[in-house]
């Protein structure tokens, strides 16, 4: 991951609110799944969740899942090989269906997710005499794809249909699953479903495409670890299936969440009845973390001074660093200093060997103090160090950080330990590669579109997408025009 330093010198250089794609953290990721899943497991990416990474994800994954029209144009601009590409989506318009077909020969394989599909993909193959690979999407209870009965009636009507090559089944019942048990089960049912064809209509399912909605963790010490602890415990119910079928994995969230993080510039602070809000320039606009509940949990975060002094580094848990304990210590501070000190949520504990603390300067407002020789334990809520401004107080130095959007909705997370703010001061929100980038409420108030960049581990930075007007977007042609 990029460390906290480059990403402020990348703020510098090109400005904020800004995304930064690592694409070393975007590489080491896809490639640790693909090692686990083995090489006859193939990985299906779900272009959904970042279709800025398309590019980057050519030679990593075999497959696109591609949902729009929009999505498509994406794939052919960045040229993408047609035969990888997976259409799905549950509107599929005639008109598209032949604008693939007749001016892009077709893609790898298509979806089918109603009956209504069906017949416009057959249609379209019949009339041009070409036979087409289909996937039939297997509801899970809601309004996307067929049910049982209708995959049996296409299945045992197959001949009627010289033109489309079923392939198999493709399904999916949603994102960020907790419990490895869900997929678990998931899979076992899937795999009776097709046993259940091969004995009533003998038909043989080749392919199984399912996405498992493997979590991604993005609160409290968890969002700093994103191991693959769940997709361990998946591949086991994986390897008793998957010598009855090519087994594709789509996935969006879980391959690509960790290489993002987005940068907001503080650009007000203020104080309202004792509650402390800290204004940036960004907003729920560009950040959206699944399962966030009124802004109430803490994202993995990181706080840089504009001086560049690192408040709250990215990784540092409860127990490594006093900077969650919200600790903050000003530019006369040494760094050295600031390793020395440890701190759990009722006591800090300085090695006065090291930390170049004296009677003389250091003022300790505390019902309690013990030393001796070597060590002073402070019993405290305020640590004040003369000229240093060493300000320990958790009440005081958590703060509400707001967006720029005119909405009270427009909170980002409450109670966020980052020290004493000032303005220009970064913060920097990680586990943000996935769906941030677009699922946000851009054109709202026509705020400026954030920059978009990726890194990569030989410094290189390619501008995805520049700071962009949205008021363009929400005018009027004729107004444009003038």
């Amino acid at each position: 991951m990029i460390g906290e330093e480059k990403i402020g010198e990348l703020a510098k250089l090109h400005g904020t609110p800004l995304y930064i794609f690592d694409k070393e953290e975007l590489y080491k990721r896809i490639g640790d799944i693909q090692k686990m899943l083995g090489e006859d497991i193939t990985l299906c990416y779900a272009m959904k969740a970042n279709p800025f990474l398309v590019d980057a994800l050519k030679p990593l994954v075999a497959k696109f899942e591609v949902c729009s029209p929009g999505e498509f144009a994406i794939c052919r601009r960045e040229n993408v090989d047609m035969s990888s590409i997976v259409l799905s989506g549950v509107y599929k318009k005639q008109s598209d269906i032949e604008y693939v077909m007749d001016e892009c020969g077709g893609v790898g394989v298509y979806t089918v997710e109603s009956m209504e599909q069906f017949n416009i993909l057959c249609c379209c193959a019949k009339i041009r005499e070409i036979t087409i690979a289909v996937l039939l999407r297997l509801t899970s209870k809601n309004q996307f794809g067929l049910d049982e009965l209708e995959i049996e009636q296409i299945i045992e009507n197959r001949a009627d249909y010289p033109y489309i090559d079923i392939l198999g089944i493709q399904y999916y019942s949603g994102t960020q699953k907790k419990k490895v048990e869900v997929n678990i089960k998931e899979l076992q049912q899937l795999d009776t479903f097709c046993k259940q064809l091969k004995n009533k209509y003998d038909f043989t399912v080749k392919e199984l495409e399912y996405g498992p909605g493997l979590m991604v963790s993005y609160f409290g010490e968890d969002a700093y670890k994103n191991d693959y602890k769940m997709l361990q415990e998946f591949l086991t119910a994986l390897e008793k299936v998957k010598k009855n079928y090519h087994i594709t994995l789509e996935m969006g969230r879980y391959l690509v969440a960790t290489c993002g993080i987005y940068v907001s510039k503080v650009v007000d602070i203020k104080v309202h009845s004792e509650q402390q809000y800290c204004i940036i320039d960004g907003g729920i606009n560009h950040i959206n973390y699944y399962g966030q509940t009124m802004a109430m949990k803490i994202p993995a975060y990181a706080y840089v001074k504009n001086d560049g002094t690192i408040v709250k580094a990215y990784g540092l848990l409860k127990k490594d660093s006093v900077n969650i304990e919200t600790l903050h210590i000003n530019n006369n501070k040494s760094s050295n200093d600031i390793e020395t000190l440890n701190t759990d949520e009722k006591n800090l504990n300085i090695d006065c060997k090291i930390s170049n603390l004296d009677d003389e300067n250091l003022s300790i407002d505390s019902k309690t103090s013990n030393t001796d020789d070597e060590n002073l334990s402070i019993d405290c809520k305020t640590l004040n160090v003369d000229d240093k401004k060493c300000i320990i107080d958790n009440e005081k130095l958590k703060w509400t950080i707001c967006g720029s959007l005119c909405t009270v909705a427009d909170v980002i997370v409450k109670n966020l330990p980052i020290g004493q703010p000032d303005k220009e001061d970064l913060l920097f929100f990680y586990n943000i590669g996935a769906y941030s980038v677009t699922e946000g409420i851009y054109l709202f108030l026509s705020r400026t579109l954030p920059k978009i960049i990726t890194y990569d581990k030989n410094g290189i930075v390619e501008v995805l997408r520049d700071f962009y007007d949205s008021d363009i977007i929400n005018s009027r042609k004729f107004v444009l025009n003038k």
